[in-house]
């Protein structure tokens, strides 16, 4: 697991902030030990993000094919992503 702290930049709340770095907003909350999801510009969080790499699903992706792609399990996808499907355009976590 790569943890590093991150500066929060103009007009960003904890949402984004999980959104960006494909994380659970109250796994970001629940680290940095805050309960509100607004945080003020230039704040400093602790982000724990898991081993792996982001990936961008194309057109006729499935998850299978994600998974034969990247020598994955398609659980391992599903769980870490907490999804069933993937669509054209988004972002997913690829579990090393």
């Amino acid at each position: 697991m790569k943890e590093f702290i991150y500066r929060v930049e103009e007009n960003e709340d904890i949402e984004t902030i999980a959104k960006k770095f494909l994380l659970n907003k109250d796994e970001v909350l629940q680290s940095n030990k805050i309960e509100k999801e607004k945080v003020q510009e230039g704040a400093r969080l602790w982000l724990k993000l898991p081993e792996g790499s982001k990936y961008i699903v194309k057109p006729f992706d499935t998850l299978n094919s994600i998974s034969k792609k990247f020598l994955v399990d398609v659980e391992d996808i599903k769980e870490n992503n907490k999804i069933e499907n993937v669509f054209v355009g988004e972002i997913i976590f690829i579990p090393n």
